[in-house]
């Protein structure tokens, strides 16, 4: 039975039917039938493999539905100007991505804010509906990778290909946190442009054609900024595909500009803007633990840390981890370069040596598989610190283009079993990959249960990396500010307090002393708040939130001219926020 099934699952589309002369004496009634039958079962076999890579996505997911905004979901949505306020469309070109809000202003992602835009007046600001547009957009990614890889290889691998776009752990992080669409947007206006190159080869580049070439590459780079992997992938596809008849100067021509004009687009925008490229300055002290270590450093002392990344990357795709955080309380270091089991920079250089070797030789041999060593190592340069510093160390949802680019390396290992091996050993590779696609999924949905309370999911990450310092304070700082909106309870700020005491003890840091501090002070443990904010001015003297708890505490303490001291300095800092100010005052009418 699973011979039979396996043949079945390799046969390739009916061959094409012949159209009969309609205006032909000798055609029938029965004769237009039976074209029309056989053409819609023709269709119905081609698209049911797409359809079932969609409706995996939408079973994998729906767990996932009811879990509310999370994380950056807030600040980029549910309050973002360009998403809620009518006048502001016009805006969307112009602005970054927060509108102007954020601590990061590299990021200019105008067709990202324009489907957040379309969401919110179609569904309001629905948590629900915005995951359920990002399931569909995976699916529609599995799908288009699915009818990408079959030009190439039968119709079995490509369906497990797509299989593995939905099914991957790594996409998970792209539907939870709903921000996750730019890479989903981005990623679907590449393979867009790839399916889109791919006819425009046989047929070459027709008008409409062209068109749908220039959409979807201004979906892929005005969307997120690994979306401009187009570009490298366009050149090595026009390598692999080239065919003397299409090779003119004005097939040339066409492409350059289906890519030009785009590109040119987002440009000017980007200018305008956010600037040309993008600049990080190193972590300010009160933000010490959280913000990218890499930030600030010269190609050098970076470097480690992005061969590090890219370990992390090769190793999320083979063996993912279902932890959020993946960023280390500090950067690495090259006196640490030669610990291979116990730091990644070695065997991510190892890796990348690999990977870009196998990608030349493919190239040379104007293999198709080269264009998934493309993806990879494009989207590496761009996220993996590598060329320039970017906002985030490593992250799971970066990986979206090596799980496209893994997809097509296990729809060409399943082609060569179904051309190569007998029906057993086929059919055992198959069965290989549907447990490791079943195991896959298994997690998926074990992930987005974590997600269904944020202080769940930070809590599980500090138990599954005990000595990062970083998951510690997160799943501290999440139970201080749950999300949820329920109130924080006292044995909630206790088990904040021990999980901040564990982040000190693994580094000391700004930002987990002020957190503790914080922790101490709703404790009622006044003496114990004390010493944390007056160790934060140690190490930041002017630090407005350590003034104004050495103040509020020296008050509850009955130690009158340290508050008048702390808030002596406060009314000195001129840039203060109002907030701040205002809290200031209320402090020193207590002291009256």
């Amino acid at each position: 039975m699973m011979i039979a099934f396996s043949k079945a699952l390799n046969q390739r589309p009916p061959a094409k039917i012949s159209v009969p002369c309609f205006h032909s004496p000798k055609c029938t009634r029965r004769g237009a039938w039976v074209y029309t039958s056989r053409m819609m079962r023709r269709w119905f076999w081609q698209f049911l493999p797409a359809a079932a890579v969609v409706l995996a996505a939408f079973l994998l997911y729906l767990n996932a539905l009811p879990n509310p905004f999370l994380l950056d979901d807030h600040d980029a949505i549910a309050t973002n100007p360009d998403v809620v306020q009518p006048a502001r469309l016009g805006r969307l070109w112009v602005d970054d991505y927060w509108a102007g809000r954020g601590d990061d202003p590299n990021l200019y992602r105008p067709l990202t804010i324009l489907s957040y835009r379309l969401n919110a007046a179609a569904s309001g600001l629905s948590p629900e509906a915005f995951r359920l547009v990002n399931v569909l957009l995976l699916g529609l990614l599995g799908a288009g990778v699915l009818a990408w890889c079959r030009r190439w290889v039968g119709a079995a691998p490509a369906t497990f290909a797509g299989l593995v776009v939905v099914a991957h752990p790594a996409a998970a992080e792209t539907i939870n946190i709903i921000v996750g669409r730019a890479d989903l947007l981005a990623m679907l206006g590449v393979v867009a442009f790839l399916l889109v190159q791919q006819r425009a080869a046989d047929r070459g580049w027709t008008l409409p054609l062209c068109v749908g070439g220039a959409l979807a590459a201004l979906l892929a780079m005005a969307s997120k900024e690994s979306g401009w992997i187009v570009l490298p992938l366009a050149a090595a596809q026009q390598w692999v595909l080239h065919k003397p008849e299409h090779a003119t100067s004005l097939s040339r021509w066409r492409l350059a500009a289906v890519l030009g004009a785009p590109l040119l687009l987002v440009m000017v925008g980007r200018v305008i803007a956010v600037g040309a490229l993008p600049a990080y300055a190193p972590p300010v002290a009160e933000f010490d633990l959280t913000t990218s270590p890499l930030r600030g450093l010269g190609f050098f002392q970076r470097l480690p840390g992005a061969l590090d990344a890219a370990w992390f990357y090769v190793h999320q795709l083979l063996r993912p981890s279902p932890a959020w955080n993946q960023a280390p309380a500090s950067a690495p270091q090259w006196s640490e370069f030669f610990t291979f089991f116990s730091n990644g920079a070695a065997a991510g250089l190892l890796a990348l040596l690999l990977i870009a070797a196998a990608t030349g030789y493919a190239l040379r041999k104007r293999h198709w598989l080269a264009i998934a060593g493309v993806m990879f190592l494009a989207n590496y340069l761009i996220v993996g610190n590598l060329l320039l510093p970017v906002g985030v160390y490593a992250a799971s949802r970066l990986a979206l283009p090596g799980v496209a680019a893994l997809a097509m390396v296990v729809a060409f290992a399943l082609e060569q079993a179904r051309q190569r091996l007998p029906g057993a050993h086929r059919v055992l590779a198959y069965a290989l990959v549907a447990v490791a696609l079943l195991l896959a999924a298994g997690q998926v949905v074990n992930i987005n249960e974590t997600w269904r309370e944020p202080s769940q999911r930070m809590q599980a990450d500090a138990a599954l990396q005990p000595d990062n310092a970083v998951t510690q304070y997160l799943a501290g700082a999440s139970l201080m500010r749950p999300e949820s909106g329920r109130p924080v309870s006292v044995s909630d700020v206790q088990r904040a307090a021990t999980y901040f005491e564990r982040s000190l003890a693994l580094r000391p840091s700004v930002q987990a002393s002020l957190s503790l501090a914080n922790a101490h002070w709703q404790l009622g443990d006044d003496a114990a708040a004390r010493e944390r904010y007056r160790f934060v001015l140690t190490q930041q003297p002017d630090n407005a939130r350590a003034l104004l708890g050495v103040a509020a505490t020296s008050v509850r303490l009955g130690d009158r001219a340290a508050a008048e001291a702390a808030l002596d300095k406060l009314d000195a800092q001129r840039d203060l926020p109002d907030a701040l100010r205002a809290e200031a005052s209320q402090v020193r009418a207590k002291l009256r």
